[in-house]
């Protein structure tokens, strides 16, 4: 959509760039070269050259979000990453098999239930968030809500030794 915006909007720009050259040719031939309408034709330049400028970002954009994107598909089928809608943690998790095929829209529920926030007791956290099981599943804990608690990084690995860097 936004590509047939800016293709668009490139042609029009381009069009009355035309428009305004044309007219003044036509000016300049019937006032013997005393009219002329060069403001014109320097406003609808500076136009088109935005317009290809936007074309040229937006291209640039795209071609960086696909580089992102075969990084993520790359990344996702090591064992034991994750990744998720708010952030890729970096250390290792258990099979993506042990957290079931409905974790992704669990994991979000908590998230929402928590408000985005680590519910560690007091406090202030800019970490990025995890979804930590209460009971961990390698004990027997289950990916029930009640045993799903949102923490950041730093509180998520004080409960787990083998996540301290």
């Amino acid at each position: 959509m936004a590509k047939q915006q800016l293709v668009k909007s490139i042609k029009s720009a381009h069009k009355k760039l035309e428009q305004a050259k044309n007219k003044d040719f036509w000016l300049r031939l019937f006032s013997f070269g005393f009219l002329n309408n060069k403001n014109e034709i320097h406003n609808a330049q500076i136009i088109y050259k935005s317009c290809v400028q936007q074309s040229d970002t937006y291209n640039s954009l795209i071609e960086k979000n696909e580089l992102i994107d075969k990084q993520l598909n790359d990344l996702k089928d090591f064992d034991g990453s994750r990744i998720s809608s708010i952030n890729i943690p970096t250390q290792n998790v258990l099979n993506k098999e042990d957290y079931g095929e409905d974790w992704i829209s669990i994991r979000n529920n908590v998230l929402e239930r928590d408000n985005f926030e680590c519910q560690e007791f007091n406090a202030y956290c800019s970490d990025t968030l995890h979804v930590h099981h209460i009971i961990p599943l390698s004990k027997g804990g289950t990916n029930a809500i009640d045993n799903l608690i949102t923490l950041c990084e730093y509180h998520h690995s004080l409960k787990h030794p083998h996540m301290r860097k």
